[in-house]
Order: structure tokens, then C-alpha cells, then sequence
């Protein structure tokens, strides 16, 4: 059985390993992600925040990327590629529009989603227009879109996004034959770069899985840290709840349905959708490419628990075919029995009722009426009525009900102590006692409070959380009325979240501090391989250094430089032009166009043009001219 307390005790791990030092750099992408993607665009968001993240791993040594041999490169870069270019589907426009039933024509995904989280009727209605299609059709597809993109390398993960973006390609088909026009919907005109880019994405991500193969090279094995991955959502969540709160949503729906500021908000959580979408796509690039997972540097916090859709035991079928060895016996009190290979013996008697046991001693009873009723020997038994009641007696025999009322109310009585009464409108009113002694209350002003062994906390009627939990070995969470949260661990670290910011003071006398909007301000972190320095200026250029001579400059609009402790320096602007020189003193230059060059220090010097011509130019000043064309022919011949 899925526990709460485990839910919950998991998910805080996975946020509180953020604030670590093995968690910044993915932490520092989140937030880089959010910030370009929400303030600039989705896309730009996602490389910045890629890059910025990589850097940070860099100055780490926890990047672990080689020069040689070639093939790591294609290894290491092709699997970054796919994913960026996959995950443009949720950041650049993704048809020329999004037909809502409300007559909105938003081009990308995000901006549909704001405007069915602000117009939900949406979700209920046929759209006057086949494309895109049903909206709920459309939501499922954008899910499996990007559950599937979590992790591309993953044979799983590329079925569910492919899956999920033929649902969106074929929505339109079926919407139409469920409006009784059976026609094939599908015109390539209307889709649009994002679009293109998410086959571009699943295209590379498959011909990743094979480039071992062809190119005679084993890469590193990816860390696929899957639980860590699993607080990213968690985090945009937590984000976007605070930005509502900051502006009191509720005041603000009601202010733009009264005046018609409808476009202003749509575009506003639009934004913050884009950014949540672009911190995800690259914090899962920058959290694989970590290779302190690989060293066993870093523990990773328990997994979620996962559901299940198979039977328990390897006896479970799921057709109405009995297995070979079934006997069948007709009793002479009317009764049949059914005998399965595996022992276990099913009764039908003669008024309906239908009798099951299991080997493991399980037991289970269908009435006629309806009503079921199982036993288990370490768990006890539970009770279904055909109204939706149930009765559950542990092993113990300890008592608990929810009783359906025939007045559509429900009252739920717990054997541990309490009783809560929901009505069919309204708040709940009541308490719980669970086995652990934890007490669940609804107040009758709309609070509730839990209560537990480790302390008290309440959240009122406007979503204010207040209160304190100690597990009394030294890590404790303080909720404040005025909005602040300050927790410490038992290691002695210290973390306060306030109107101004985040505050991190780590024993070991590190720090981290951000400003409200998640900007870093100042850090500084240290391990075994060093100490790594970020500070913000007034201009809001982001400094980074470590002690071993590594630094990064980072600008507001995206430009930077990289400097390695051996001379090397890499340089990009604002555009997306870049230019590397080493230590050698060869320089790579990369224009946003396509082109670029590379020159020695002697003189040597590869141009590469927008449309494939490469000219090679020695020192000698002698000079070689080749075609796309020849470059093709070139290859075939060498056999590449």
C-alpha cells in the first residue's frame, strides 16, 4: 500500500539534496532555466541554463567529457542535442495555432495550457475547430510528450514521447471522426518549428542508441539518477505557487474576469509554464552529465514508491482462459469448485455468491448483491459495499469506515481515534487518528492542522502555513505566520526562505544566497577537488571562480567567458556566437549562422561556410577550396 509519509518524506530528501553541495549545480539550473525561460524565451532559457549548468560542473571537475577520442564527443554531445531539440515542442511555437473552444489561437504549449488553467471549461467543450483537437486528447499527448522526454536514452521513454506526439499529430483525426467526420486531419503547413524540432529531437535520440555500435565505442555509463529527476517538478511547483501567492491570485482572476485583463494574465502564467518547461529540460541534460553519480560520490535519496499495474504474484491472469491442469467438480450440493495449478480453489454457490482462496491464505467473497469482501493474513480484511462504503478491520481488529450516505454525504470513522464528516458542499469538519498517532484535522473556519509525534502544523483558509516539526535528532522545519520558512539539520546546516530570499549556511562554512526571484547573489561551495565562488554585481553579471584559477562571467542577456587555469578561454555573445582558444593558442569560432573557422598559431586555417564549402589555408598562404559536394564524395570514397 502507497504511504503518505513516505510520499512526503521522499519528496523532502529530494529538495533538501538541492541545497548541497552535489546539488547546486542542478539546482542552479532550475533556477537559470526559470529565469530566462519566463523573463526571455523558452528556448533561449533552455541552452543558457544548459550551458550555465555545465560550466558549473566544469569548475566542479564533474564533468566528465573527453576530446579524444572523437567519438566521445558525438557520444556525449548527440544525447544533449536530442533533448534540447525535443524539448523545443514545449518552448518554441508549435503550430501556427491551438484552437481553444473559448476562441483563443495560442501558438505554443505553454500559453495553451494558461489558458485552460484560466478558462478550465475549456476541458468540457468541442472545439469549433478540429486542430488541435480535444483538449483532453491534446493533454495527454503534451503528458506523454514529457514523461517521455525525462530520459530519451531510455528505449521506454522515446516510445512514450513518440507516442505522445502522434497523439498530438493524429488529435485532430480524432476529434473529427468523433464529430462524425471521418476524414484524415493532417496538413504539415499548419505545424510549426517547435513541432519539427520534437521529430528532429526523437530522430537524434534514436540514432544515439545505435552510435555505439557504428562507431566501435562504449560510452560512459549515464548516472540516469531518476530520483533526483523527480523533485524537478516538484520544484517548478513549489515556484509557481509562490509567484501566485506574491500577486493573490484569487483578487487577480477575479480583477481580469471583471475588467477583461484576461491577455495580460494568459501570457503571465504562460511565461512561468515556458520557464518551468525550460528549467526541466535543462536540469535533466546537466543532471545526467554530473559524474559524481557515476563515482559514488553522491547518495541518492530513497525512490518514490511505484504503482503497480500487474497482479501481486505470478498466479495473477488477466483473461477468462484456464490455465492447463484447471479441474472443474460439480458437488452434490450444488456448488462448483475450481482448482487452478497453483492451488488456489474457487466456490460458486447456488444463489450466486462466489467463494476464493489462495495458497498464501488469502480469501475472498463476491455477494450476490454486489458486495465484496477480502481477508488477508497479515493485513486483515476490507469490505466494498455497492453504494461506495467500505469497511476495513486490521489483523489487530481495529475498525475503520466511510459510510456513502444516501444524501451524497460521507462520514469516515478511523478505529485509531476521530471522525470526519465531508459534506456534499463545503469544507470537511473532523478529526483522524492514522496507526502512527497522527492527528489530521478540519477546522470549522476552513484550516486544518496535523498534528504528528515531531510537532504541529497548520495551513488556514488563504494557504498560510504555520508551525514546526523536530524529529528530535537535531533536523527541524519552522513554518512562520509571516510567510518566512527557516529549517536546520542535525549536520548543522541552516537554510531560511524569506520575502528576500534564499539563505543557505552549510557546516562546513560554505554558503549559498539568492535574491526573491531566485537570482544568485552569492555562494560559495568546496569539496575534496577545491572551492567554487559565485557572486552577483549591481548589473547583475554572475561571477564564478574556483581556487584552482577556473572563472566564468555570466551577463544578464546570456553573453559570457569561460577562462581555464591553462589559458584557454571561451567567449559567447548575446547573439549565440562563439569563440574558444586553448593554450596552444588555436582558435574555434562558431557564428549563429552555421559558419565558422579554426586557426593555429602558425597560421593554418580551416572556414567552414553557411552552405558546407570548407577552405583550408596553410601558412604557406597555399590555399584548398571543397564543395559540399566533394566533401560528400570524399566521404563515400573513405568509406564514412
Amino acid at each position: 500500500m502507497i504511504s503518505i509519509e513516505r510520499i512526503i518524506q521522499s519528496l523532502s530528501n529530494r529538495i533538501r539534496w538541492l541545497f548541497t553541495k552535489e546539488g547546486i549545480p542542478l539546482l542552479i539550473t532550475i533556477l537559470a532555466g526559470i529565469i530566462f525561460g519566463a523573463v526571455f524565451n523558452g528556448a533561449l532559457g533552455i541552452i543558457i541554463a544548459t550551458i550555465f549548468g555545465l560550466a558549473i560542473l566544469k569548475l566542479l571537475n564533474r564533468l566528465p567529457i573527453k576530446i579524444s577520442p572523437w567519438q566521445s564527443l558525438v557520444t556525449f554531445f548527440m544525447p544533449i542535442i536530442a533533448r534540447i531539440c525535443f524539448f523545443m515542442v514545449f518552448l518554441l511555437p508549435v503550430a501556427n495555432f491551438l484552437a481553444l473552444p473559448t476562441g483563443q489561437t495560442p501558438d505554443t504549449i505553454p500559453n495553451y495550457l494558461s489558458v485552460i488553467l484560466l478558462k478550465p471549461q475549456n476541458l468540457f467543450s468541442m472545439p469549433d475547430i478540429v486542430f488541435p483537437g480535444l483538449v483532453f486528447l491534446v493533454i495527454i499527448s503534451i503528458v506523454l510528450m514529457f514523461w517521455g522526454g525525462m530520459n530519451l536514452s531510455k528505449k521506454r521513454n522515446l516510445i512514450l514521447a513518440l507516442s505522445g506526439l502522434l497523439l498530438f499529430t493524429l488529435s485532430p483525426t480524432i476529434t473529427s471522426i468523433l464529430g462524425g467526420d471521418f476524414r484524415f486531419r493532417f496538413s504539415i503547413d499548419v505545424f510549426d518549428v517547435g513541432y519539427l524540432f520534437a521529430w528532429l529531437g526523437l530522430l537524434l535520440a534514436a540514432l544515439n542508441m545505435a552510435l555505439p555500435r557504428f562507431l566501435n565505442y562504449q560510452p560512459a555509463v549515464s548516472n540516469n539518477r531518476g530520483t533526483y529527476l523527480s523533485v524537478i517538478p516538484a520544484v517548478l511547483a513549489i515556484g509557481f505557487i509562490n509567484q501566485l501567492n506574491a500577486i493573490d491570485l484569487s483578487v487577480y482572476i477575479h480583477s481580469f474576469q471583471a475588467f477583461g485583463f484576461f491577455e495580460h494574465t494568459h501570457h503571465f502564467v504562460g511565461a512561468v509554464l515556458t520557464g518551468g518547461a525550460a528549467a526541466a529540460g535543462a536540469g535533466i541534460i546537466v543532471n545526467d552529465a554530473d559524474s559524481s553519480a557515476v563515482s559514488g560520490e553522491i547518495e541518492s535519496p530513497p525512490p518514490l514508491p511505484e504503482l503497480s499495474l500487474e497482479p501481486d504474484d505470478e498466479s495473477g491472469t488477466t483473461d477468462y482462459v484456464d490455465p492447463p491442469g484447471t479441474t472443474i467438480q460439480n458437488n452434490p450440493d450444488g456448488t462448483i469448485t475450481k482448482t487452478l495449478p497453483d492451488g488456489t480453489v474457487g466456490t460458486l454457490y447456488s444463489d450466486g455468491t462466489q467463494y476464493v482462496e489462495t495458497p498464501d491464505g488469502t480469501k475472498g467473497v463476491l455477494y450476490p448483491d454486489g458486495t465484496t469482501k477480502t481477508w488477508d493474513p497479515e493485513e486483515g480484511s476490507e469490505t466494498l459495499y455497492p453504494n461506495g462504503s467500505v469497511e476495513v478491520i486490521t489483523i489487530d481488529g481495529v475498525k475503520s469506515t466511510a459510510t456513502v450516505n444516501d444524501d451524497g454525504t460521507i462520514d469516515i470513522v478511523s478505529g485509531y481515534g476521530g471522525s470526519l464528516h465531508i459534506p456534499k458542499e463545503g469544507f470537511p469538519e473532523g478529526s483522524l487518528t492514522d496507526s502512527e498517532g497522527n492527528v489530521i484535522t478540519y477546522h470549522s473556519d476552513r484550516s486544518v492542522s496535523y498534528q504528528t509525534p515531531y510537532g504541529t502544523v497548520s495551513i488556514d483558509k488563504d494557504g498560510i502555513i504555520t508551525g514546526s516539526i523536530n524529529d528530535g535528532e537535531g533536523n527541524s522545519f519552522d513554518f512562520n505566520p509571516d510567510g518566512t520558512m527557516e529549517a536546520v539539520t542535525a549536520e548543522g546546516d541552516k537554510l531560511t526562505i524569506d520575502a528576500e530570499g534564499l539563505k543557505a549556511r552549510f557546516a562546513d562554512g560554505t554558503f549559498l544566497n539568492t535574491d526573491s526571484a531566485g537570482n544568485i547573489i552569492s555562494c560559495h561551495l568546496k569539496d575534496d577537488e577545491g572551492s567554487l565562488f559565485v557572486d552577483t554585481d549591481k548589473n547583475g553579471t554572475m561571477h564564478v571562480r574556483d581556487d584552482q584559477g577556473n572563472s566564468a562571467l555570466i551577463n544578464k542577456d546570456g553573453s559570457g567567458e569561460m577562462k581555464d587555469a591553462d589559458g584557454s578561454v571561451a567567449t559567447l555573445d548575446s547573439e549565440g556566437n562563439a569563440i574558444i582558444t586553448n593554450a596552444e593558442g588555436t582558435t574555434w569560432t562558431a557564428k549563429n549562422d552555421g559558419s565558422g573557422s579554426i586557426e593555429d598559431k602558425l597560421g593554418n586555417r580551416l572556414d567552414l561556410t553557411q552552405d558546407g564549402t570548407v577552405t583550408l589555408k596553410n601558412a604557406n598562404g597555399e590555399t584548398e577550396v571543397y564543395t559540399p559536394d566533394q566533401i560528400n564524395q570524399m566521404r563515400l570514397q573513405g568509406g564514412s
